[in-house]
């Protein structure tokens, strides 16, 4: 029983750290030119996690393992 119970235990924490978000940093840059995108809107699809590119175009986002971020910039077409 308590070995069973240890195994229990174990699987919860592996899930439960295989479930945390992690801190996404990047670079928002236009094709064109290479020059950095400012005020770009990066979300979780689906979540609540939201962030903005700054002056150099770099945001920092928590989103966990398999998520899609989404990038939204009103005037620009892709």
């Amino acid at each position: 029983m308590k070995r069973f119970l240890a195994t229990v235990i174990a699987c919860v924490a592996i899930c439960a750290v295989w479930a945390q978000s992690r801190t996404v940093r990047g670079t928002v840059t236009d094709a064109a030119d290479g020059s950095p995108v400012v005020g770009v809107a990066v979300t979780v699809e689906n979540g609540t996690a939201a962030a903005v590119t700054g002056l150099k175009g770099d945001y920092t986002i928590k989103a966990s393992q398999g998520q899609t971020l989404v990038f939204s910039f009103l005037g620009m077409t892709t």
